[in-house]
């Protein structure tokens, strides 16, 4: 059966019509109809200053309130439509538990509500019909839906006609459905300019959907299909369509994808070139500091850390600035690699800044850097957040007069207060905690007409495809060899959807007496940023396992 496509016939793009596209998508979202300063405000906190940024605002997520989800299909993190009857209620001092059956009776769901006021008493009564919007849980509690939308509707009232509807990062004050009419407004905005939305003629699911190259799509018809998705006229589809927009395989996600890459490698290669334009320190090639750095050291270096030294080096006996990424596992030997190729800075009469995100990690570099460099007559200095004002001062003075050759700190290192004599090298630890801009105020911390090099050591297991993506404007090196004796550490990444296997992993070695530690991205639940938060984490894995959680 044919799905129910709204069909709109391609425009022409002639020269006036690229004119007009530049000139909508450039519009200030003030110059849209319901856009007053209240609202262009709350847009300006989401990053949404044009029209253009507008449509750029991608749901998070979909949700599709035409549809019933009978009970016994119901899975774990599933956003669901319910419906059924009232057949427990459970109202204690710690909240509400009602049990909601299917018409049949052989399914049920529990409905947990942690607040109890008094109109939800006198819904919440035995042979009351309920319709439930809400994620599903499933814990030792059973199959639960927390605090959900609930409405009370007889046998064959109608569902709503409204397909698939986009969920948005939003900020407070700010409603989805605002979002959602602004946005819509927005497409038909540019599309009225003269460029083409879609140009689909009704087919079927198969031709449109899954066979379609994601090139037949362009950049506006893939936003069109993803801010305001087709309705389907069958189950099957309508899911199909839910499940790839939602994991990204939809082919309009796809062609955003490959817009995004594009745009990425492009910002990549010229930011590259522009850096490659500036001249750098020239550091020999040879370095008597480091043969009695590595004369002092215990231990003989592995073949990768000589190789990648040699990398490294080579670099930075140039005048063209070095940006090169150093990437190896927790004790691969990273830090050493760091702090001899700091000593062909040294060498040459250059500084050193070695930055860290935090004040723990730097501490741990300071005590290395200071046990390696002041017995060969080197000074290592400390600036970091914590220092009193007389501590500080003094840092930057010792800084500033070349008093110490090596400087290791935290963002502190960024502050405009901070002026090296003669910065020629920047070693940065785990580089993707800091901003771009962050990283550029350091580099402009060189001496005139000059750009320092930049060493940059991550121990995040990077695939190289990925590398070459994410860190496009650098040079790798990978030390893949550990040394003698250490215990090999294993890394992998799985796929969000095997959640449930992770957890279960989890319980399973706890309760042989092992420990585990889950490292969220977010404190708290964001309406901006689709990312896990420590403190809904904790209380998923609480509900569900039966082992002691603690929260960090």
């Amino acid at each position: 059966m044919p799905n129910d496509f709204t069909s709109t016939h391609t425009l022409p793009m002639s020269s006036q019509t690229l004119s007009n596209q530049t000139l909508a998508i450039d519009l200030p979202v003030g110059a849209l109809a319901g856009v007053g300063s209240k609202i262009e405000g709350q847009l300006a906190e989401l990053g949404i200053t044009r029209l253009f940024d507008l449509l750029l605002h991608l749901p998070r997520d979909f949700e599709d309130r035409s549809r019933l989800v009978p009970l016994n299909q119901l899975e774990h993190g599933q956003t669901a439509l319910i419906e059924g009857q009232i057949v427990h209620v459970d109202n204690k001092r710690s909240g509400m538990t009602v049990t909601l059956a299917d018409d049949d009776g052989l399914s049920t769901i529990g409905l947990r509500f942690f607040k109890v006021y008094r109109g939800l008493t006198q819904t919440m009564t035995l042979g009351t019909r309920l319709r439930v919007f809400g994620e599903v849980k499933v814990s030792r509690y059973g199959v639960q839906l927390h605090h959900p939308e609930y409405q009370v509707v007889s046998v064959g009232d109608p569902l709503p006609n409204t397909g698939l509807q986009p969920i948005y990062p939003t900020v407070k004050g700010l409603h989805q459905n605002k979002l959602r009419t602004l946005i819509k407004l927005g497409l038909q905005t540019v599309h009225q300019q003269g460029v083409p939305l879609t140009v689909f003629e009704p087919a079927d699911w198969q031709s449109i959907d899954m066979a379609s190259p994601v090139s037949k799509l362009s950049l506006f018809e893939a936003l069109t299909l993803i801010h305001t998705p087709p309705m389907h006229t069958d189950f099957a589809s309508q899911s199909e369509q839910l499940e790839r927009l939602k994991d990204r395989t939809h082919p309009a996600c796809r062609r955003l994808i490959v817009e995004e890459l594009t745009a990425h490698q492009l910002a990549m290669l010229a930011r590259r070139e522009q850096l490659q334009e500036h001249k750098a320190p020239k550091c020999d090639a040879q370095s008597p500091l480091a043969e009695r750095l590595i004369a002092n050291l215990p231990f003989d270096l592995t073949g990768a850390q000589q190789r990648v030294i040699k990398e490294v080096t080579s670099d930075m006996a140039t005048s063209i600035p070095m940006l090169r990424l150093v990437q190896g596992d927790v004790g691969a030997g990273k830090t050493l690699v760091a702090g001899l190729s700091a000593c062909h800075a040294l060498d040459s009469g250059w500084q050193v800044a070695v930055m860290a995100p935090t004040e723990i990690l730097a501490e741990q570099h300071l005590i290395n850097f200071k046990s390696w460099f002041e017995p060969l007559g080197i000074g290592v200095g400390w600036l970091a957040g914590k220092q009193t004002a007389k501590e500080r001062k003094l840092a930057l003075e010792q800084v500033a007069e070349n008093e110490v050759q090596i400087v290791v700190g935290t963002h502190a290192l960024f502050q405009d207060t901070v002026q090296f004599a003669k910065l020629g090298l920047v070693i940065i630890d785990e580089q993707h905690r800091f901003g771009v801009e962050q990283r550029l105020a350091l580099t402009n911390k060189g001496v005139a007409n000059s750009t320092p090099h930049q060493l940059i050591m991550t121990a995040t297991p990077i695939p190289r495809t990925l590398a070459m993506s994410a860190y496009g404007d650098m040079d790798t090196s990978i030390i893949d060899e550990l040394p003698p004796n250490r215990t090999p550490i294993t890394t992998v990444t799985i796929d969000r959807n095997r959640r449930d296997e992770v957890i279960n992993r989890i319980a399973i070695n706890c309760l042989e007496g092992k420990q585990a530690y889950w490292v969220c991205p977010l404190v708290e639940e964001s309406s901006v940023l689709d990312a896990q938060s420590a403190e809904a984490t904790f209380a998923d894995l609480d509900d569900r396992l039966d082992l002691r959680i603690g929260l960090v």
